[in-house]
């Protein structure tokens, strides 16, 4: 007897297969029409209690990965219904800072409906932090960045002091910077200072040039002669003459020049091979230069 089951040939199972894929194929094509033609929903952020002007600062998420920033009363449009999440910042503003109540809330949003997250700022509790910047020369900025409490970062180029701080630990960090030639560095490179609410808090960032060293050493000169010599000049008005060979310290960092003279020994002429050489001091490691003379 045949059995009623009936193997399909290849050409019918081929048919069969591409049949179950395009039905495949429409369902999901369905699924996503279905998904973005359903209806909407909308979300209203109402937000009191700050002075008129007052920048407002909050993140919108929920659903396929959505998230908008806002910067203060609006109402999103369009949004695919379900669970949205509505976290605001503090604010500062010219008379004050200001905590917002909650600083996370849920809110459901539903199809055809505008759904209503209030924000409520109230008067919070704050301090200040006075930073003085010294040592560098009139009409170059420092490089200063303070951070801390409630994402704070302010990038500082003068003496300033920064009002209605969150109370907590604040960071000063501090880099070089350079006044055309000569190089500044700061005595402490990162510090930390404690603002409490009512009180003014302060960090000094001193700048100091950075030094460097030079050491000129003579060579080529006839057997007991001591009489290789130059003239050194270098930023902010530096001049020596050496004799000898000789190191050079407490050297503010940039270009300097060396002259070498020459002189007559014995009833030989010594000559340095280049009449000026160029060197770049910097902080750190001892700088060399050779002077090479010939004598003849």
């Amino acid at each position: 007897m045949r059995s009623p089951f009936t193997p399909l040939g290849p050409a019918r199972g081929c048919a069969a297969r591409r049949g179950v894929a395009f039905i495949l194929a429409a369902f999901a094509l369905a699924s996503c029409e279905s998904s973005s033609t359903a209806p909407k929903g909308s979300l209203a952020l109402e937000i009191s209690g700050l002075p008129a002007g007052a920048a407002v600062s909050a993140n919108v998420s929920g659903p396929n990965r959505y998230s908008r920033d806002v910067s203060g009363q609006t109402t999103l449009a369009g949004l695919s219904p379900g669970m949205y999440t509505v976290a605001a910042l503090s604010t500062t503003t010219s008379v004050g800072r200001y905590d917002p109540d909650p600083r996370l809330q849920t809110v459901d949003v539903s199809s055809n409906q505008t759904a209503i997250a209030n924000i409520t700022y109230h008067s919070a509790p704050a301090g200040s932090l006075a930073i003085a910047i010294s040592g560098l020369p009139q009409g170059v900025n420092a490089d200063v960045l303070v951070t801390g409490a409630d994402s704070f970062s302010e990038h500082l180029v003068e003496s300033s002091t920064l009002p209605f701080l969150a109370p907590g630990s604040y960071g000063v960090s501090a880099l070089a910077v350079r006044a055309g030639g000569p190089a500044y560095a700061p005595a402490l490179a990162a510090q930390t200072v404690n603002v409490t609410a009512n009180q003014s808090a302060s960090a000094s960032v001193v700048y100091h040039i950075v030094r460097g060293s030079l050491r000129i050493t003579f060579v080529g000169q006839p057997a007991g002669a001591t009489k290789g010599s130059a003239t050194v000049t270098g930023p902010d008005g530096f001049s020596a003459l050496v004799i000898g060979n000789t190191e050079l310290t407490d050297l503010a960092a940039g270009t300097y020049m060396i002259f070498p003279h020459g002189y007559a020994y014995k009833g030989a002429d010594c000559s340095p091979w280049r009449s000026a050489i160029s060197v770049e001091v910097t902080s750190g490691p001892l700088v060399a230069v050779r002077v090479d003379y010939d004598c003849e």
